[in-house]
């Protein structure tokens, strides 16, 4: 692997640290993931003209379809992640097709964060969603937008405290609940590190 969690830690130390904490064989893999969702991002943050957005997401389509890493790292990653079966070409168009969807509306973004936290954890529940939606906040540092967690009574209003309430939450239903290998562990994990202000 080239770039994988050694890369994620240099762009963001929080989800390579959360990554780094799931099963040493998953971890290039959802390193991987996080790092192509960071780069769908600036896909749509960087042009400000819609077609430049997506020349710019077709790329990665495209790279993904054909195989041809043109000597990108994250891309030779992910082909040899898809040549060894350890992710699967469908599950990456419907990430990027996400932010193609968005293309013409940046301001979505945060769709995109709750499509893709569905994707890994399997789950579809409104927690889950909100959850990726704040990820998405404190990434663009934008914490004023942050939203309650779904299923959770009793919820405070501030940042860290809604936010620990959320790994609780993920805790308990951990319990009853199988586990996803590059899942709800990940989550709990990333929640925990990037916005408590206590140790775990």
């Amino acid at each position: 692997m080239q770039t994988g969690l050694s890369e994620l830690r240099e762009i963001c130390k929080p989800l390579a640290l959360a990554t780094a904490f799931e099963p040493f064989k998953a971890h290039n893999k959802l390193a991987c993931i996080w790092l192509l969702a960071l780069e769908l991002d600036k896909s749509v943050l960087l042009p400000k003209e819609s077609m430049l957005r997506l020349i710019r997401l077709q790329w990665w389509y495209d790279a993904i379809e054909t195989g041809n890493t043109q000597n990108v790292p994250l891309m030779q990653d992910i082909c040899l992640l898809l040549e060894t079966k350890q992710l699967h070409k469908d599950r990456l168009f419907r990430l990027i097709e996400q932010w193609q969807a968005i293309s013409d509306a940046p301001g979505n973004l945060s769709q995109c964060w709750e499509a893709l936290l569905v994707d890994i954890t399997q789950d579809d529940q409104q927690a889950i969603r909100d959850i990726g939606y704040n990820i998405f906040c404190v990434l663009q540092r934008r914490p004023d937008k942050l939203r309650q967690i779904a299923s959770i009574s009793a919820m405070e209003k501030t940042e860290h405290q809604a936010l620990l309430m959320a790994c609780r939450y993920l805790s308990q239903r951990g319990k009853t609940a199988d586990i996803q290998e590059d899942g709800t562990l990940a989550f709990r994990l990333f929640l925990q590190f990037l916005f408590s202000r206590r140790p775990i």
